[in-house]
């Protein structure tokens, strides 16, 4: 059976997929994105759902029951696994995301969770392989030919045949960016797009930002614009406190995907201060739209940046104004650098075309052979 097209004769299937759906999230975006996929599978139905959505696991069982699904795909091998685990009759496969490999394996009653989650999926698919190699050296039962890596991509915003096209001269609701901000033309902007969770650090930069801004020109100020929801009601309050404390420093509240792609083409920079990442969905797309990337070294982040190629790294905050201020004194030059070797980068092993592909394949052998 060919697993990319349609025929009206194949058995139609209907799947759940779960995850975390929270607003402007790189899970969301990645589920939205691999649904599409599946629905390419000849004629199946396809459902999604926040795992939040469910109150507890009886619930779930209870959702389930009435559904009748064939099968099951969940993004994060905790916050998935812990309901995948509850039921027994439907396989599943499990996407590993971040913060499960990243700071909750390091959780001895959610690794175990995780462990049984993982040993029980038909299949794990891993965005690179370093999480692949954590994954089995964690979890010793797993076959290594159960675990996938498909590195993930993100639409190309720049092509006007796709929903994230971006057109400079279109008259949006957001005129300008710059305007609506108060910033003016030769001011920098660095823009840094995430969920306002302790994980992104968005308090890791505010302080030497503050100390940049203070002693800067007045015709020539940076700025830092954070950009993204609440998903940590808390750590939000405390984040806009510390920003009123502040100058120099932004907050804005999530914006449609379009309109944010838009603020990245408008920027001096795109910056990340997470404390780990997955696979940064909002780097691949501002590798597309070709505007400089300033991220953390971590391990996520050196998975799709090298230091002065692709996009620039730092390991402290004093380390980052040094990068900025190198962004800003060099602009043309390192731009073009950077950005030209970005979009060549993101072309060759994150384009949609593979991806989908692979997650076809993948589920497309599962659903003809398994089920």
């Amino acid at each position: 059976m060919n697993m990319h097209q349609n025929n009206n004769n194949e058995k139609e299937f209907n799947i759940l997929f779960i995850s975390s759906l929270s607003n402007a999230t790189g899970n969301q975006k990645t589920a939205k994105r691999i649904k599409d996929y599946i629905i390419s599978i000849g004629n199946n139905k396809v459902v999604l759902r926040c795992v939040y959505s469910f109150k507890n696991t009886t619930d779930f069982c209870t959702f389930l029951d009435v559904e009748k699904f064939n099968l099951i795909i969940g993004i994060h091998a905790f916050r998935s696994g812990e309901l995948l685990i509850s039921q027994t009759k439907i396989p599943f496969i499990i996407i590993l995301g971040g913060t499960d490999m990243n700071e909750h394996i390091h959780d001895p009653e959610k690794k175990k969770i995780m462990e049984v989650a993982l040993e029980n999926s038909l299949k794990i698919v891993a965005f690179r392989s370093t999480f692949k190699d954590k994954c089995l050296l964690n979890f010793t039962n797993i076959n290594e030919d159960k675990v996938e890596i498909i590195p993930p991509s993100v639409p190309n915003p720049n092509l006007d045949n796709h929903e994230y096209y971006i057109n400079d001269n279109q008259d949006d609701d957001d005129n300008n960016f710059r305007d609506i901000l108060k910033i003016n033309p030769n001011d920098s902007i660095f823009i840094l797009p995430c969920g306002i969770r302790a994980v992104k650090n968005p308090f890791y930069l505010l302080d030497v930002f503050d100390e940049w801004y203070n002693e800067s020109d007045d015709n020539v100020k940076p700025y830092l614009v954070i950009i993204g929801p609440s998903l940590d009601e808390e750590y939000f309050n405390r984040l806009k406190i510390k920003i009123n404390e502040t100058n120099g420093i932004i907050y804005h509240e999530p914006v449609k995907q379009k309109l944010l792609h838009k603020m990245i083409k408008q920027s001096t920079a795109v910056v990340n201060s997470s404390e780990s990442e997955g696979l940064s969905n909002v780097l691949l797309e501002s590798m597309y739209l070709q505007t400089p990337i300033i991220a953390r070294d971590i391990e996520g982040n050196r998975c799709l940046i090298k230091d002065n190629e692709t996009g620039l790294l730092f390991s402290n905050p004093n380390e980052f104004i040094e990068k900025a201020k190198s962004l800003i004194e060099n602009q043309n030059d390192l731009k073009t650098t950077l950005t030209e070797n970005a979009i060549e980068y993101v072309n060759k092993y994150h384009s949609t075309d593979k991806e989908s592909k692979q997650y076809t394949n993948i589920i497309g052998d599962i659903l003809e052979n398994n089920i």
